[in-house]
């Protein structure tokens, strides 16, 4: 693959001493969890036992009631299905999915791993207990079951991964893994390892919104002038149509970097938008108050921010987390925390009359 080979020194500072997973500069990937629910393979036989209709019939429904976000409803249908079939590990991972939807990780990993016991190399079922021991906070365990499956996707033949994975195995499946290992390596404070993990996880998606991720996590890491290059570069690649989200960014990027015009002009169009969440206007209108500290401003402008953050969001000083993304620099998040205060007690509101 000529991605895997040009990016091939990119790669070893990534790779663990585990000489059994050295195969990680082959980039593989993973399932994506919004497709985790593998739903039966139907057969087109015209006769079937009766057993075997009943349990169709409730892979089906429960595989529905998922889908729809129905998941306690979806828990039913596929515990009756296990009943019928306990040696299926699909069923094992469709009602693991299931429980870990309604966050009871530990009976989610618990139906994962007896899964495993009948089918120890199926890569859906090792991811989803991959991301089950993440949101249980076991990051260490959740890294190594991480490159166990990297190690199946080496390994298993595309036909096995294909009937897996309920789709063809291609390159863009190589993403979620390495952003989950990044995200793993981050909650651990490993930022080497997370920055380069995440660089995989850019290069090889090269869309809009890997670029957002990994802009965020550097951000998280205070990797301020790396994130601006990254959102630069996909600002100028897109010619300036990007989605609020990336905007709001590119201007945190700018306003980081000391570049306060170009960031004003950033966050502005943020606020034009009609697309963009509260959050991501509040945190513009913020930054745009925090602007004016630094270059000056009319006492107007600062007074329709301020009437405008409190018209919008009418519990704004009672919130005590403004972005629970919590993506920012440190720094950042202190000075904005530092700037509410400040706009919700009258006795320091002296920026309005600056």
């Amino acid at each position: 693959m000529v991605i895997a080979k040009s990016l091939r020194s990119l790669m070893r500072p990534c790779l663990p001493p585990d000489s059994r997973i050295l195969f990680v500069g082959a980039f593989l990937s993973v399932i994506l969890l919004n497709a985790c629910v593998v739903p039966p393979n139907i057969s087109e036989s015209k006769v079937l036992p009766k057993k075997e209709l009943a349990l169709l019939s409730l892979l089906k429904q429960g595989t529905d009631f998922s889908a729809s976000g129905r998941h306690d409803l979806a828990e039913r249908e596929f515990r009756k299905a296990l009943k019928l079939n306990p040696t299926n590990p699909k069923i094992y991972n469709d009602l693991g999915f299931v429980l870990q939807a309604q966050a009871r990780f530990i009976e989610a990993e618990n139906f994962y791993r007896k899964g495993l016991k009948y089918q120890p190399k199926n890569v859906v079922l090792m991811d989803n207990l991959a991301r089950t021991l993440y949101g249980r906070g076991n990051i260490g365990e959740s890294i190594k079951i991480y490159f166990q499956v990297l190690d199946l996707y080496h390994s298993l033949e595309r036909e096995t991964l294909r009937e897996q994975l309920n789709a063809e195995f291609t390159d863009a499946e190589f993403v979620p893994t390495y952003r989950s290992i990044a995200m793993a390596y981050s909650a651990l404070g490993m930022n080497d390892e997370a920055a380069c993990y995440s660089t995989l996880a850019y290069i090889i998606g090269s869309n809009i919104y890997e670029a957002g991720r990994h802009s965020r996590l550097l951000f998280s890491m205070n990797k301020e002038v790396v994130a601006l290059s990254v959102l630069k570069n996909t600002f100028i690649a897109r010619q300036g149509n990007v989605p609020p989200k990336i905007l709001l960014d590119y201007g945190i990027a700018l306003f980081l970097n000391g570049d306060y015009q170009l960031s004003k002009a950033s966050l502005a169009r943020v606020l034009q938008l009609n697309t963009g969440t509260r959050v991501d206007r509040r945190t513009a209108r913020l930054l745009r108050l925090m602007i004016l500290d630094r270059v000056g401003g009319g006492k107007k402008e600062r007074e329709t921010l301020f009437e405008n953050l409190n018209e919008e969001d009418t519990r704004f000083c009672e919130q005590s987390d403004l972005d629970r993304n919590k993506y920012w620099p440190l720094r950042l998040a202190r000075e904005i925390k530092t700037l509410q205060t400040e706009l919700c007690d009258e006795e320091k509101q002296s920026f309005l009359s600056s």
